[in-house]
């Protein structure tokens, strides 16, 4: 078993892909997205920062594009004022699913500081999922 995953296939911890290097402008809230290729597995991401800041914070969310009105919809907030350490590998379970084409997910980093701060993810696949059909979600609703 996993000592940080609880999974018990370990060949779902690996890692799918990694992100671009982020930037969260000093003293301010900044928004960041992570997309996926179609068909993409992956239930959680791992992420690092460099030099964060005391008090520096995430907000996790994923969000899907819909009609009628064709806008991103927010339909599940999995962290909220989530601590940013400095220099440190952090891991977080997203959701036990596989998402499709049209979902993202939201990354809100809250920079305390005076300087800006460089961060970046990776997504990984480490628990067993199911499938969740985003055209009868609602607004909020949880997968």
């Amino acid at each position: 078993m996993s000592d940080w995953t609880g999974s018990m296939n370990p060949s779902l911890d690996a890692r799918l892909e990694g992100s671009p290097l982020f930037t969260a402008t000093a003293g301010i809230v900044t928004d960041h997205i992570m997309t996926f290729d179609f068909a993409c597995d992956f239930n959680g991401i791992e992420f690092y920062a460099w030099l964060s800041n005391a008090g520096d914070n995430l907000t996790f969310l994923t969000e899907y594009y819909a009609g009628p009105v064709y806008n991103w919809i927010p339909y599940k907030k999995f962290g909220k004022n989530f601590n940013v350490y400095p220099d440190h590998v952090t891991r977080v379970i997203i959701f036990p699913t596989k998402p499709f084409l049209g979902v993202r997910v939201k990354i809100k980093y809250d920079n305390k500081g005076t300087e800006d701060v460089k961060f970046s993810m990776n997504k990984f696949q480490f628990t067993e999922y199911e499938n969740v059909n985003t055209a009868i979600l609602d607004s909020g609703e949880d997968w």
